[in-house]
């Protein structure tokens, strides 16, 4: 099973607290519950946020936001993806509001300061659930300086109050039943061939 396959499920049901029981329950089409809340994958092209839309389409997920560049839309939106804002966008966080409302759970597959942390703070409020995969990237390196690394969610940014963060280390994901008992080979197989199509 693909390592980032384990990372987007442990992350969605560990840290996010998404029902993803197995077996597969019935579509609901009941408003308003948990499948209408408003879930947000940046990075939606990145192999974990991949997998991450591929698992929430298949569970009927409806009011799911992506980021991407323009140039990988149509592939997030594949994936499963209702809404894609470019991350770049000066106008990201009215798209973004524009499209979902409020934003409720935030699985961040970047990772970093600029490049995600601190726009996401502007999207979230209280109640709001955030996980990101670390390390967060403080400042990349070049030739000339070394990366900075934050392992402390918390620190690495100003978060609204009332905003649950954490950050996800996904060598943790045997403590999870689902993950060590329940992904057993037939419903690894069954999974990924149902999640990805």
């Amino acid at each position: 099973m693909p390592n980032n396959f384990v990372t987007a499920w442990h992350t969605l049901v560990t840290d996010l607290g998404i029902s993803l029981s197995w077996p597969k329950p019935e579509a609901s089409t009941e408003q308003g519950g948990e499948k209408d809340k408003a879930i947000m994958i940046w990075g939606g092209s990145s192999s974990c946020g991949q997998y991450a839309l591929q698992i929430l389409r298949y569970y009927d997920y409806r009011n799911i936001i992506a980021t991407a560049s323009p140039r990988n839309f149509e592939l997030v939106k594949e994936c499963g993806a209702n809404h894609v804002v470019d991350y770049g966008s000066k106008t990201f966080k009215e798209e973004t509001e524009n499209a979902v409302g409020k934003v409720e759970l935030v699985l961040d597959c970047i990772g970093s300061l600029e490049g995600s942390v601190r726009p996401i703070t502007s999207i979230v409020g209280e109640g709001a659930k955030v996980a990101i995969l670390l390390p967060v990237i403080v400042r990349d390196a070049t030739e000339e300086v070394e990366p900075i690394y934050e392992m402390d969610v918390r620190k690495a940014a100003t978060w609204p109050a009332g905003v649950e963060v954490r950050g996800v280390r996904t060598h943790f994901y045997l403590d999870v039943s689902i993950c060590s008992v329940t992904l057993s080979d037939t419903f690894k197989y069954s999974i990924e061939l149902e999640a990805m199509g």
